[in-house]
């Protein structure tokens, strides 16, 4: 049975863990300030995906970029989709 140090450090290192993890998840959200929904149409197959990213140009390209993921079959057909003018496209 572990004594009541290695108890006591055990929860603090559990606790200097989870707000290490809280820390990363707040900062993360905070710096997604852009929003945006793409909707992508590829050879007759259709899909809508949004993304949040620090600008609005890169909340374009990886909502697209997502969306065209759905859509295609192969790296090809990825690059084609993404060079594609999205069908429609929302941003906050």
């Amino acid at each position: 049975m572990p004594g009541p140090e290695r108890l006591l450090r055990a929860i603090a290192v559990a606790a200097l863990g989870g707000a290490a993890l809280a820390g990363l998840a707040w900062y993360t959200v905070s710096s997604q300030q852009a929003s945006c929904e793409a909707c992508v149409s590829y050879r007759g197959r259709e899909a809508c995906r949004t993304a949040s990213a620090a600008s609005l140009e890169e909340a374009q390209r990886q909502a697209q970029a997502t969306a065209c993921a759905l859509v295609t079959a192969g790296v090809t057909e990825d690059l084609e989709c993404q060079r594609s003018r999205p069908r429609a496209i929302r941003c906050e």
